[in-house]
């Protein structure tokens, strides 16, 4: 596929191609060009950045290729484990939002780059909402067709993708955007505000990329860590011989038992320390 990297002593095979707006390679960058990348997953963050840094002796990507900066010039970044298969690879698609450069007075082979790289799918739904246009029904549903609208049809992951119990469907009852409002903006805010029954408890749920499938799933948290349910909580409080898990939610404890709510001094009385 590219090249082979060292991160964190383990071997990967990484590619780094500068593309134009039709999709074709400018340049494929190798080894000894990348000289820092800064890339993380947020897990409460559905859109990613990142930044990277390019040897650029005597101008050379110039030569090649003259970015725009205005959301055409495509920077894609694969990874996957040197003994992996194309299968397990990762993929990221970014476009150019910010370049600046790093030039040497004394010797142009040592010039460098930097670019600041936002995700492909957020710069589609930094668009301004057009004037007047509402929203009604479940708050999974509204997001859905805002990403099928804004950044394609196959986007979405309809069996992972769960409407949740907030509806917004009481006439006149809508959601009207502001005009300064994008729909980057109006994701986040129906996020804060989404909800989902599980088991008699109302949990969030996160927006995710699945770069295996390319396409968003939305699905409430107790579903995504359901396997993990019994290790996740840090502390316990014990009641005679059997112990239940506690989670800590906005300045109160559930505990998993019978769905009995305590506050946090109740919970300091009983098992002494938080």
């Amino acid at each position: 596929m590219g090249e082979i990297f060292k991160i964190n002593g383990a071997e990967f095979d990484c590619e780094f191609q500068l593309k134009d707006e039709n999709d074709k390679v400018k340049i494929d960058f190798s080894k000894s060009a990348i000289k820092g990348l800064d890339l993380s997953e947020n897990l409460l963050e559905p859109f990613q950045n990142a930044s990277i840094m390019i040897n650029n002796p005597i101008d050379i990507i110039e030569s090649s290729h003259l970015a725009r900066g205005d959301g055409r010039d495509k920077f894609t970044i694969a990874i996957k484990n040197k003994d992996a298969s194309d299968k397990e690879k990762l993929e990221y698609d970014f476009v150019l939002s910010n370049e600046s450069n790093s030039t040497s007075k004394s010797d142009r082979t040592s010039n460098f780059k930097l670019y600041t790289l936002l995700d492909a799918n957020y710069f589609k739904l930094n668009e301004p909402i057009p004037y007047g246009k509402r929203y009604r029904g479940a708050i999974g549903d509204i997001i859905k067709a805002i990403l099928k609208e804004v950044v394609g049809e196959d986007i979405v992951d309809e069996d992972n993708f769960e409407a949740g119990d907030h509806i917004v469907d009481v006439f006149p009852e809508h959601i009207l955007p502001p005009t300064s409002q994008r729909y980057s903006d109006l994701i986040k805010y129906l996020l804060r505000i989404y909800y989902i029954e599980d088991e008699g408890l109302y949990v969030r749920a996160f927006l995710r990329f699945d770069r295996e499938s390319k396409k968003y799933n939305l699905l409430p948290i107790s579903k995504i860590f359901k396997e993990n349910k019994g290790r996740l909580p840090k502390w316990n409080t014990q009641e005679g011989n059997k112990k239940y898990p506690m989670y800590i939610i906005n300045g109160r404890i559930d505990l998993i038992k019978k769905k009995k709510k305590v506050t946090i001094n109740e919970v300091k009385d009983r098992i002494g320390v938080l």
